[in-house]
């Protein structure tokens, strides 16, 4: 993984299962707000990121408030609308 130069940040954007480049998803699969902060967890622990600052907007801002204060994961900001929160 490049890490980003000193006082830099890098910038992962995921697609969420099921839309943008990532594989459709059937109609009717079971979608739950803790299985897409499952695929975030997998994601960082795959890439090495331990903390990390969430932005999003409309339902990617509650499931970053939720995915932030998720224990033992609790390590990270939720910043949605513009507008930042330490969770």
């Amino acid at each position: 993984m490049k890490v980003a130069p000193p006082g830099m940040a890098e910038v992962v954007r995921p697609d969420t299962r099921g839309f943008g480049d990532s594989t459709p998803m059937p109609r009717d699969f079971p979608w739950t707000i803790d299985l897409v902060i499952d695929d975030f967890v997998q994601l960082m622990d795959s890439l090495g990121i331990d903390r990390c600052h969430l932005v999003s907007a409309k339902i990617g801002g509650t499931i970053a408030r939720a995915f932030a204060a998720r224990p033992p994961r609790a390590r990270a900001h939720a910043y949605r609308g513009g507008i930042a929160g330490a969770l």
